[in-house]
């Protein structure tokens, strides 16, 4: 309806239940929250940030499947807010878009709300969202 095609929509992405951030993470970088607060310039990168700010984070070093280190080519997906490596991005891709939305954190434009999304989100805070004795979903369950 809006002229978008279906290789351009963007399922999506909510941590809604997922832990809040700790004030902390606020404090060691003010703009993590304001990722996509201000309109992109003429000519500016859209993702209106530093895919290091992604890579920082907690557990976002290594590859959430597999655990391989994946810093230099980092793929995310974005319906869980994970870093994932190419190989993995392969595998994520077989499943669908409606499992899991794959991207190049360095070769894609990702949109504000996705980079956000990604700093509400990561490796580490996933992990524990799933491990949660509430939700109870062991690694070797999604592995």
């Amino acid at each position: 309806p809006s002229g978008e095609t279906s290789s351009e929509r963007t399922p999506p992405v909510s941590f809604a239940a997922m832990a809040p951030l700790p004030p902390e993470a606020a404090e060691d970088d003010p703009g993590v929250l304001e990722v996509a607060a201000a309109p992109a310039a003429h000519g500016a990168d859209p993702r209106d940030g530093d895919p290091a700010k992604v890579l920082r984070l907690p557990g976002n070093a290594s590859c959430f499947d597999c655990d391989a280190a994946c810093a230099g080519d980092a793929w995310v997906s974005l319906n869980h807010g994970t870093v994932i490596c190419l190989s993995c991005a392969g595998l994520h891709r077989s499943l669908g878009v409606h499992v899991s939305f794959v991207r190049s954190l360095n070769l894609d434009a990702l949109k504000p709300a996705e980079f956000k999304a990604l700093l509400l989100g990561g490796n580490e805070r996933f992990r524990t969202f799933l491990e949660d004795p509430a939700h109870n979903v062991m690694r070797h369950v999604w592995l």
